[in-house]
């Protein structure tokens, strides 16, 4: 949890070119100059928090910067340390380490302690904003109102609640919430279609006051008792954003509701604006954090391997364990199915049955906002939690983790498709398959996968190769031909990657290749492609995804320290 200083970020600007040695040489490299810098910029996001967080403006820091910001940071120390052997590695990566662990919390009450997003969940606001008007109410004296929102009295005609485009936070339209004289209450309402009983839940807003001293209000409702379960009161007269929390009744099936008011009801010249609204709950994602999980259960592998490290990484990597394997690994086990096919063993982890379990690749037809609950997740997602079980296994040799991932090994390996190239046989897949059992359903878009989300899926191939199961060393040259034949255009004087592992889309895309670049380790060619790319005029890439590349480059080929 590094909060870089501005002394301090000269002093090591001062010292990058002689602080990180090479231990054989005892001078430090391109390479190595290039990974401080990123980790230095890094540091500075957030104001001053890193990637480790707190988030200043949040309170936490949410699993998905963890998911795809911090595991790549900790990868890249580790990478680096693997090549240098250098100590100072280690030591950032157990301050980050454990800056996050102190912010685990049983957030859900399971029981579990876990970091929590509500980014990546299904929105249970229907056009919250506000750009699509109802057909019921174009008649009613010009009240103009929003779909999937309702004006409260019914009776209201404009002057009320309606939608309105001459004042909105974005797009062309907002919601007008207009006191009238007489009325006790004015409000538009929606009605929540559904909701995970007993979970947090997070509604967030734009809204703006008429005048600087109206009372705008928000208020969620139960329908079975009239009685909001959360209010929120605000002035502001300048469009401004809102996040309110609150908790689902722990019983199923009741009607709650949204109430966007004005609570000056004795003026009735006092209005409220509302637009961009939108209402998803807070969950934990297996991706996330099999994401930052892999280099901390890496880093207990390296430490457990390696008796010659201090006391102090065995105490923290026995630390670090205990907390793996009493949080992740029993968290995720009711989201586990496992089959055969054709005599071959699978096993994926599916999507929780709730709100959380959004995938837009089936939700493009009625009912929009209903999740892919209980159904297969795509492969970089369960390939993530893979990589962390494969560390497991080989710190602990427990045959429960071995079998989860040879059936998640199996289950990629029986996607994979065979392309004929110029120079040998590639591997080209999906982002995503349906895995053929009765918990599967609806429409997969069984679309090429990309090159950024295929490293995950390419990381756990490569684990299972180095520890001797599911995938062979002729597997390995084939992926080495997709990166070769396919993604990488093959013009050193322009360096160039597509987007997709197929070959197809963009012929410029970001060079998204931190696993990728692990294939050296079989072909050297890739060696010498990854440097080109790496060495294009700009980066076109954030520090944090830097510092993985640099960190994996290192890794397998340390002998660039010396050049």
């Amino acid at each position: 949890m590094k909060k870089w200083s501005v002394a301090a970020m000269i002093i090591l600007m001062l010292v990058f070119t002689s602080t990180f040695s090479n231990s054989a040489e005892g001078t430090d490299t391109d390479w190595l100059k290039r990974f401080n810098d990123y980790d230095a910029d890094q540091s500075q996001a957030y104001d001053g928090a890193g990637h480790v967080g707190p988030i200043p403006r949040l309170g936490y820091t949410p699993s998905n910067v963890y998911g795809w910001d911090e595991s790549y940071v900790l990868k890249g120390y580790l990478g680096v340390y693997r090549a240098t052997k250098n100590e100072e590695y280690l030591e950032r990566f157990v301050e980050d380490v454990d800056g996050m662990f102190a912010q685990l919390e049983d957030f859900q009450g399971d029981g579990f302690e876990s970091w929590w997003t509500s980014v990546y969940s299904i929105d249970q606001i229907m056009n919250g904003n506000m750009e699509k008007d109802s057909i019921y109410y174009k008649d009613s004296n010009g009240a103009y109102m929003t779909d999937g929102w309702y004006p409260y009295p019914w009776y209201g005609g404009k002057g009320s609640v309606y939608r309105t485009d001459e004042d909105k936070a974005s797009g062309t339209y907002s919601t007008l919430v207009q006191n009238s004289e007489g009325e006790n209450f004015v409000s538009a309402y929606t009605i929540i279609p559904n909701y995970t009983p007993g979970k947090q839940y997070n509604f967030k807003f734009r809204a703006k006051n008429k005048h600087s001293d109206d009372l705008g209000k928000i208020m969620i409702v139960r329908q079975d008792t009239g009685k909001p379960i959360k209010e929120f009161s605000f002035t502001n007269n300048e469009w401004q954003s809102y996040s309110v929390d609150f908790k689902t009744p722990d019983i199923a099936g009741l009607q709650l509701r949204i109430y966007l008011t004005n609570d000056d009801t004795n003026d009735p010249d006092a209005a409220t604006y509302y637009d961009d609204l939108s209402l998803k709950q807070y969950g934990e994602y297996i991706v996330h954090e099999g994401m930052a999980l892999t280099a901390i259960s890496e880093f207990i592998d390296i430490v457990y391997q390696d008796k010659t490290l201090s006391k102090e990484y065995t105490k923290k990597a026995k630390e670090y364990l205990k907390i793996l394997e009493k949080n992740f690994v029993p968290k995720w086990e009711q989201h586990w199915a496992e089959w055969e096919h054709n005599g071959i063993e699978m096993g994926v982890f599916k999507f929780p049955f709730d709100d959380t379990a959004r995938m837009t690749q089936i939700n493009e037809y009625f009912p929009f906002n209903e999740p892919s609950k209980g159904i297969t997740i795509p492969h970089n997602q369960y390939a993530a939690a893979g990589r962390t079980l494969v560390n497991l296994y080989r710190i602990t040799k427990n045959e429960a983790y071995l079998d989860k991932i040879q059936r998640m090994g199996n289950f990629l390996k029986s996607s994979l498709h065979i392309k004929e190239t110029d120079n040998g046989d590639a591997f080209v897949w999906n982002y995503w398959d349906n895995s053929g059992q009765q918990w599967d359903f609806g429409y997969f878009r069984y679309k090429s996968e990309d090159i950024s989300h295929a490293n995950i899926e390419l990381g756990l191939a490569v684990d299972l190769y180095q520890i001797g199961t599911v995938f062979t060393e002729e597997d390995m040259m084939k992926f080495t031909s997709t990166f070769k034949e396919l993604i990488w255009q093959g013009d050193y004087s322009d360096p160039r990657v597509s987007m997709f592992v197929d070959g197809s889309g963009s012929k410029n895309y970001s060079v998204l290749i931190s696993e990728w670049v692990t294939l050296s380790q079989f072909d050297k060619e890739i060696r010498d492609i990854s440097v080109q790319l790496l060495n294009r005029p700009r980066d076109t890439f954030g520090s944090t995804y830097g510092m993985v590349l640099i960190g994996n480059l290192l890794r397998y080929n340390p002998d660039l320290l010396t050049q």
